[in-house]
């Protein structure tokens, strides 16, 4: 379980991964830093996520130190977004 927070300067700084995308209103697109919480309820440390929309995919990208270390595509179902992910190669 994640827990995001939209962040104007990391959307400002990933601006470019969203060119052609489609972002008019749509609640889940932009850039966010989020936390995950273990079985033990110890959070990680916190990963850029810059989330963007082709058609009906959403994709998403997990950076930390501006590096992408995940990438995932995922949908939206009951009001939520989920997300399948694997690392970069």
């Amino acid at each position: 379980k994640g827990t995001a927070i939209a962040c104007d300067p990391i959307q400002e700084k990933h601006n470019k991964t969203r060119q052609g995308d489609q972002t008019n209103h749509d609640p889940f697109v932009g850039a966010y830093e989020i936390t995950y919480a273990g079985p033990d309820g110890q959070e990680s440390d916190p990963w850029d996520l810059i989330i963007t929309k082709r058609d009906e995919i959403y994709h998403a990208t997990w950076l930390k130190d501006d590096v992408a270390h995940y990438h995932g595509i995922g949908f939206v179902t009951d009001g939520k977004l989920v997300c399948g992910w694997r690392p970069v190669n």
